[in-house]
């Protein structure tokens, strides 16, 4: 017998609240996301809510032209700096690292740069080359743990890299670069953030 059964009618009642809810909120930031009402579910409670919500919610995301038109402040600038420094060192690790473990980047270099960008903030924000193609409950204390640091412990014992950055000569996906310029990775960072926005 599912926990369903053994639930009382006021509990089931909650649970279908929240359910409706859950529902809701995910039909929204969907719409909003992709600005696209097709990809919202088909049976969605109170659609007419969700439909005004939509531009107050889109005008809540989106920073304000003032905030836009801002002068960079000098906090700012150093910290473009530094995530600028940590992408060139992650670059230069990796490129080292393929040459060492024998291993090559991914044949779409397009991933390759999304998880160089995602080593460099975490190297940033934490202070270490985190994992970025995981979900974690505490980045910082994954941090410490170091698992998950960059090699990953899977990918020093075993050539195993989940985020697909050093793959073996012999995975399909694997390309025959172990380099990449600094103008490409710039120019591919570019790219995704514009095809983001």
């Amino acid at each position: 017998r599912g926990d369903a059964l053994h639930l009382s009618g006021c509990e089931r009642g909650r649970r279908t609240t929240v359910m409706k809810w859950c529902l809701l909120v995910v039909s929204c930031v969907m719409v909003c996301s992709r600005g696209d009402a097709l990809l919202a579910p088909t049976r969605r409670p109170h659609a007419a809510f969700v439909q005004s919500s939509v531009p107050l919610l889109r005008s809540r995301l989106r920073p304000s032209s003032a905030m836009r038109m801002a002068p960079a402040k000098e906090e700012d600038v150093n910290a473009q700096e530094i995530s600028r420094k940590n992408l060139e060192a992650i670059r230069k690790f990796s490129e080292q690292y393929a040459r060492v473990s024998d291993t090559r980047f991914c044949s779409d270099l397009s991933i390759t740069a999304t998880v160089l960008k995602g080593l460099a903030d975490h190297k940033t924000h934490y202070g270490a080359p985190l994992c970025p193609c995981r979900h974690y409950e505490d980045k910082a204390l994954e941090v410490k743990t170091a698992y998950w640091n960059c090699p990953c412990v899977p990918m020093q014992e075993r050539k195993e890299c989940h985020c697909m950055l050093f793959l073996t000569p012999d995975n399909p996906f694997a390309g025959q670069e172990r380099q990449i310029a600094p103008e490409e990775l710039e120019r591919l960072i570019n790219e995704q953030i514009a095809a983001g926005a």
